[in-house]
């Protein structure tokens, strides 16, 4: 149980509130926190029986809101590994639903799905998986259009389109429907007017451990080649998310100088999981993203500069544009910012 407690979100044991919440509570686990834009919101995190299952919730310290609900089928299955739950509900403070997770079976014949809500309840991404192999795979922007979605058959992606809120498109690749992600065309990242901005040739990537990268001004013109990954003309995409995203930040929390922190790191490790095909063939390893962040705290652009087999890289690619950050602050002032995340893949013996 400690192991639980220790990695649902930093959980600290303190026993002086046992009791302060009546009703199915049967037990106080300790307290945590929910990183978000507007600051850290705290809960308290319960033990409830609710018939023959097991479940963990956390409740807001501030108006005794849900927070977070596990459902285990029992305390033994909790016990032996936290990520055990067949349903998972987060909710905001104020009890509108964020996001659920439900699973049914046994890897490798399980069904999973997960569905995110923006607060005012519209969704914003669905992920389904049966037998392990994603069958659907979506995000949307408020307004209810398309922000990214991957396409797999029988467990083969066959491409991957991200589009700006103005429709026009963000990211796009074709792949050939085969299970180790070999690349069919390009992976294209665009300006916001729709002209290419870095074109990835990822066709031997699997080989070389590398990407050939042609990148393009706003003018249409090539401006550099690299294929070592160490040569990424920083200042040219800094000069773009400074002109091209001059977006809101009035959500942005206050704080001191420092590199953008991502809030959802967690939850979209979960979405990439293992990859099927890598489990298969024992790959392991890991995979480190460099990513653009604007003032807001939106991943914009992207590139691997390490990693061991495409078919760890190409699934992180697929998911990388879902984090959200509290952006990068210079004087006190959200500036756009590079920041390299990892992504660790180790098989369990």
């Amino acid at each position: 149980m400690k192991n639980i407690i220790a990695i649902l979100f930093f959980i600290s044991l303190s026993s002086f509130l046992l009791g302060q919440n009546p009703g199915k509570k049967v037990g106080y686990m300790g307290s945590g926190f929910f990183p978000t834009k507007k600051g850290n919101a705290k809960y308290i995190l319960f033990e409830t029986t609710e018939g023959k299952t097991y479940k963990l919730s956390g409740y807001g310290v501030e108006g005794n809101d849900l927070a977070i609900e596990r459902t285990y089928k029992s305390k033994k299955a909790a016990n032996r590994y936290w990520r055990n739950y067949t349903d998972e509900k987060i909710y905001y403070p104020g009890g509108k639903l964020k996001t659920h997770r439900s699973r049914k079976g046994i890897y490798p014949k399980m069904t999973e799905s997960k569905r995110t809500y923006y607060e005012d309840g519209t969704a914003k991404s669905i992920l389904i998986k049966k037998n392990s192999k994603t069958v659907e795979d979506q995000a949307f922007f408020p307004d209810g259009s398309i922000r990214r979605e991957n396409k797999w058959q029988n467990g083969k992606l066959l491409s991957f389109r991200a589009f700006f809120p103005n429709g026009k498109p963000h990211v796009s690749g074709e792949f050939s429907p085969m299970k180790d992600f070999k690349a069919k065309t390009p992976l294209i990242q665009y300006y916001p007017n729709g002209s290419p901005f870095i074109k990835s040739d990822m066709a031997d990537m699997g080989k070389r451990k590398s990407v050939t990268q042609t990148y393009f001004g706003r003018d249409g013109n090539e401006v550099k080649v690299d294929s070592s990954l160490n040569g990424f003309p920083d200042s040219i995409a800094s000069d773009l998310i400074n002109q091209e995203f001059e977006m809101s930040i009035s959500n942005a929390m206050p704080r001191e100088d420092g590199e953008p922190y991502p809030l959802n790191i967690e939850e979209v490790r979960q979405d990439i999981g293992y990859p099927l095909v890598a489990r298969e063939d024992g790959v392991q390893g890991s995979v480190v993203m460099r990513i653009m962040v604007d003032k807001s705290g939106v991943a914009r652009y992207f590139y691997p500069i390490n990693f061991v087999d495409r078919r760890l890289a190409v699934p992180v690619m697929l998911y990388i544009l879902d984090l959200e950050f509290m952006p990068a602050v210079h004087n006190g002032e959200p500036i756009p910012f590079w920041v390299n995340i990892p992504f660790n893949f180790k098989m369990l013996k």
